[in-house]
């Protein structure tokens, strides 16, 4: 058989399955082009409820070429009423042992993202935050592949309240900031001057996974997004500005109390704690306080006291440690215990003083 017939053959194959075999050509190519040109989000498509994929359209994983290093710039926006929070997924794909994704989170946390880990990876976007997913393979071709998923949905903007002042003490449950109708909720408190932010949840029983964050600033105006998680280990944060805001996705369990930052200055450390059905005990030493809340009702009782130091004195007030709360006892008079007060919250001061107790709710149910 002679070359001739060979390529009348191969020209009579080729045409046979011409369509298919161009369809293919065709799709590859248009996957590789989009990959190569790192095509970002268009803002057309950033709307409520629009489901976006990187960079295919039917949120299959795409091959990335060798060499590629593309960073997906992803963005939510907002105003002060209403705007978009979004849910981003990562498909990891990625074959070679070089080749990786390394997004950066809202919150500015990094995630390195190889071939030998997970396959979905899911993050939030509170309103007006970004995040971002470079992507990128080295020299030899592996067949990575990575797909990205965009859900935008509509956020209605909680609402931005003033610092109470004076005796009332300022804090927030979750589960009070919203309704069961929507699964983003939020709520700002905004004051004079900067605000420390301190968690009242029990640690111990943290999961280690949450939805909610705590942001710096207002939803318009971002210093910076923090998740529950990062404050685990301080418990605590201050402001730059003078304004705190509190996200909550479907997220129903952690509380926090908000103080001026000038409150905590005369201590060398102001925290808080929400009360439970059980004893909670305490050691108290130095120069510091504590602020009580009964999330759930009315009523705190305080017993099991047990002075380290004479004179030992510390007292309980009636609401932040300022000078508009009350003194609702003075334990450098040694009173009998139990201690029942009929109050929603209060503040355990020591003054260079080192003594236990011991607090729960007074509805205590057996």
């Amino acid at each position: 058989m002679n070359k001739y017939f060979y390529a009348c053959f191969f020209l009579f194959t080729v045409s046979i399955n011409s369509t298919n075999a161009l369809g293919w050509l065709i799709e590859q190519l248009t996957t590789l082009t989009k990959t190569s040109d790192c095509i970002q989000i268009p803002d057309s498509v950033i709307f409520a409820e629009s489901t976006t994929f990187i960079p295919g359209k039917d949120g299959s994983l795409q091959t990335i070429p060798a060499n590629f290093n593309c960073v997906y710039n992803i963005s939510v926006p907002t105003n002060s009423t209403d705007g978009l929070y979004a849910v981003v997924t990562v498909l990891n794909g990625l074959k070679g042992v070089n080749d990786f994704m390394l997004v950066t989170e809202t919150t500015g946390k990094l995630v390195k993202i190889t071939s030998t880990s997970d396959f979905l990876r899911s993050f939030k976007m509170v309103p007006g935050s970004r995040m971002s997913v470079q992507v990128v393979t080295k020299s030899v071709q592996m067949n990575s592949q990575f797909e990205i998923t965009v859900q935008y949905h509509a956020a209605i903007i909680g609402q931005n309240l003033k610092m109470k002042t004076g005796g009332e003490m300022n804090f927030v449950d979750v589960k009070a900031i919203g309704d069961d109708s929507s699964f983003f909720n939020s709520v700002t408190y905004t004051g004079t001057e900067p605000i420390l932010v301190t968690l009242a949840t029990d640690q111990n029983s943290f999961d280690g996974y949450t939805n909610c964050y705590v942001i710096d600033g207002t939803i318009q105006n971002q210093v910076q997004v923090y998740q529950v998680d990062d404050l685990l280990h301080k418990s605590r944060l201050t402001t730059t500005y003078n304004s705190v805001t509190i996200v909550s996705f479907d997220e129903l369990y952690f509380q926090f109390v908000l103080n001026p930052a000038s409150e905590a200055a005369p201590f060398t450390s102001l925290t808080s704690s929400a009360i439970k059905q059980t004893d909670d005990y305490y050691y108290l030493l130095g120069n510091r306080a504590v602020e009580f809340v009964n999330f759930n009702s009315v009523g705190i009782l305080m017993d099991n006291v047990r002075m380290d130091t004479e004179p030992c004195n510390a007292t309980v007030v009636s609401g932040p440690p300022n000078n508009s709360s009350k003194v609702l006892l003075d334990l450098s008079t040694y009173p009998l215990m139990p201690q029942n007060f009929n109050v929603k919250y209060f503040t355990i001061i020591s003054n260079e003083c080192r003594f236990e107790f011991s607090v729960r709710a007074s509805n205590r149910i057996e």
